[in-house]
């Protein structure tokens, strides 16, 4: 727990917490609108819901999973953001990272004065992080044999733009190299036959209900006809509304596919490993012609390496290994004000932490 101090005007903290309050009644009341328009569904639903224990479990005999991180240091000097790649090969244990799997932004010191926008900052160092990704994924496909299954904690589709790479060149030239990267992945399991599978903890998509820019989606025919009487929110908050725990919907899955690709084709659905848990989506690609049989794999893959936590360990062990945590970062800012101290006999101006960052 924190030891931190709340010093913050009582009288305006009270007035807050109310104003909080009446903004969560209000969600509740959109919450149960939903669970009133999705009990008239429930026909439907229950066609398209899949228990878990129908599965069989699925044991490859090498799985790689892969995990990226990133983190920033705000300096009196500008911005400088890092990032690590890197997977690990069940059940070996054997680590692998290529010199190309970790790296600062932006590279050269003499430009970090240029990124002043922090949201401009942010979006290209997550690109560069999640293409350093699917390039390691590619290498380790590419150079190592009897990889039967690529395991990445996160998504399989690539994240949409944003309008921002429209104003910046550098932003818009790392997306370019990140779609790329995916596209390559994507192609390159199909082709050896690879089952390609994307763990999403955090899921912020509208696949269920929306029609999304640039992707073709094709449901089961029974959510498809009534897909226009779903409420339009997340698909996290659905699929916790409609199952229960060791539940995964919709069965068939969600077939993704990019309109900037042929390559890239995604079979997707929502699995709720835990009562008390979001639900997680799995995206499948790669694998062989037969995309029904590639998916059951994966699901039997996961429910092989399913934890007390609701995740399979292949995630937990990746994302343990490859996280920059704050008492990381801290170690790493202390270890660079030393060397700083040492070089320039006692002078800190530019790796002084701004005002009101804590590292």
């Amino acid at each position: 727990m924190s030891d931190e101090k709340v010093t913050t005007y009582d009288k305006l903290v009270n007035a807050l917490r109310h104003k909080l309050y009446d903004y969560v009644d209000r969600i509740i009341t959109t919450e149960d609108q939903y669970f009133s328009r999705l009990e008239t569904l429930s026909l439907t639903l229950r066609n398209c819901k899949k228990s878990l224990q129908e599965f069989h479990h699925y044991t490859p005999k090498n799985i790689v999973a892969l995990d990226g991180a990133s983190a920033t240091f705000n300096l009196e000097i500008g911005r400088i953001g890092m990032y690590l790649a890197l997977a690990i090969i069940f059940p070996s244990m054997k680590r692998i990272y290529v010199k190309d799997s970790y790296g600062i932004v932006p590279e050269d010191p003499s430009e970090i004065t240029e990124y002043r926008d922090p949201i401009i900052f942010n979006r290209l160092l997550d690109l560069r992080r999640e293409r350093k990704i699917f390039e390691l994924a590619t290498y380790i496909v590419e150079n190592i044999k009897e990889i039967e299954v690529v395991l990445i904690d996160g998504p399989l589709l690539p994240t949409p733009v944003t309008g921002l790479e429209n104003i910046d060149v550098k932003l818009n030239a790392e997306y370019v190299r990140y779609f790329k990267a995916i596209e390559r992945l994507h192609k390159l399991c199909y082709e050896e036959g690879i089952i390609l599978i994307g763990f999403v903890k955090r899921v912020r998509s509208k696949l269920i209900k929306g029609h999304i820019q640039g992707l073709k989606l094709t449901r089961p025919e029974n959510l498809e006809r009534d897909v226009s009487l779903f409420p339009d929110t997340y698909d996290s908050i659905l699929v916790d509304i409609l199952l229960d725990e060791g539940e995964l919907f919709p069965y068939p899955p969600i077939i993704v596919e990019h309109l900037s690709s042929k390559n890239i084709r995604v079979l997707c659905s929502f699995v709720k490993t835990k009562e008390d848990a979001t639900p997680y989506r799995i995206d499948v690609a790669g694998g062989t012609n037969r995309k029904e049989e590639s998916f059951n794999k994966a699901v039997g893959l996961i429910l092989e390496h399913m934890t007390i936590y609701g995740i399979p360990y292949p995630i937990l062990k990746i994302d343990e290994e490859v996280k920059l945590s704050r008492r990381l970062v801290r170690e790493l800012y202390d270890d660079l004000r030393y060397r700083c101290f040492m070089k320039t006999h006692g002078r800190l101006i530019s790796l002084k932490a701004i005002w009101g960052e804590f590292l």
